[in-house]
C-alpha cells in the first residue's frame, strides 16, 4: 500500500513539475507576443535601413548634380545678362546719337 502511494506521490510531482514548466512557457509565450508587434517593427527598421541609407545616398548624388547645374546655369545667364545690358546699353547710345544726328540734320 505504501508503495502505491509513493508511486502516486512521484506521479503527481511530475505532473506538477510538468504543469508548471507549461505554465512558464506559456507566460513567456504571452509575453513575447505582447512585444511582437514592437519587435517586428524593429527588425523591419533594420531591414530597411541599407536600403534607406543607399536611397539618401542617392538623392543626396542628384542633389549634388543639380546643384552643379544649377551653379553652371546661373553662370551663363550672369555672363548673358552683362552681355544684354551691354547691348542695351549700346542700342540707348545709338538711339541718342541718331537723335542728336536728326536734330543737327533738321537745322540744315
Amino acid at each position: 500500500m505504501m508503495l502505491i502511494y509513493l508511486r502516486r506521490q512521484r506521479w503527481l510531482v511530475f505532473v506538477l513539475i510538468f504543469a508548471s514548466f507549461l505554465l512558464i512557457h506559456k507566460y513567456n509565450s504571452i509575453r513575447k507576443s505582447f512585444l511582437s508587434d514592437e519587435h517586428r517593427i524593429y527588425t523591419s527598421l533594420l531591414v530597411e535601413l541599407p536600403q534607406l541609407e543607399r536611397l539618401i545616398r542617392v538623392k543626396q548624388e542628384n542633389f549634388s548634380s543639380i546643384k552643379n547645374r544649377l551653379a553652371k546655369i546661373e553662370k551663363h545667364l550672369f555672363k548673358y545678362t552683362w552681355h544684354l545690358q551691354r547691348l542695351i546699353k549700346t542700342i540707348d547710345y545709338n538711339k541718342q546719337q541718331q537723335k542728336k544726328i536728326s536734330r543737327f540734320n533738321s537745322f540744315d
